[in-house]
């Protein structure tokens, strides 16, 4: 008697069937989510618009990509990123020199306004050309010392 129940197999058990617990075990097998790798995704918000597109939005001028990660690498992120206007590193947070314009007005008066001044080259080079043209300066005047940087 206890020779037939070892040999009768057990309907409960699952694994006695090798196909049936392989297929167990790859439909209960979750693929696990990977937190993105790229320092860039912390400049953009991901997500997914009305026609199922992947896509992410820039987190500082609001300009969106396609940002799908099987078809589409960060590298136009990257580019954007290191150009975007309102990007903090990328605003030009140098301190400019204060420049004063006097008032014209009455001789001997101080008023005055302060203003930004940045350096524009070409501005330079045109007020220089025109002191030597209106003073009559010659040319190796701009060769002097006091020119020199």
């Amino acid at each position: 008697m206890s020779q037939e129940g070892a040999s009768t197999p057990n309907v409960s058990d699952q694994s006695s069937n090798p196909i049936e617990s392989s297929q167990m075990i790859a439909t209960s097998h979750k693929k696990k989510t990977m937190k993105p790798r790229s320092d860039v995704w912390d400049h953009y918000i991901t997500f997914v618009d009305g026609e199922g597109e992947h896509k992410s939005r820039c987190r500082y001028c609001e300009k969106e990509f396609h940002s799908d990660p099987r078809r589409n690498e960060t590298s136009a992120l990257k580019t954007h990123i290191s150009s975007c206007k309102k990007f903090p590193p990328n605003i030009n947070t140098k301190q400019t020199q204060l420049n004063y314009q006097p008032i014209k007005g009455q001789e001997g008066d101080s008023s005055g306004t302060l203003t930004n001044w940045k350096f524009d080259q070409e501005a330079i080079r045109n007020a220089l050309a025109r002191m030597i043209i209106v003073d009559d300066l010659s040319f190796k005047f701009v060769e002097n010392e006091g020119l020199e940087i």
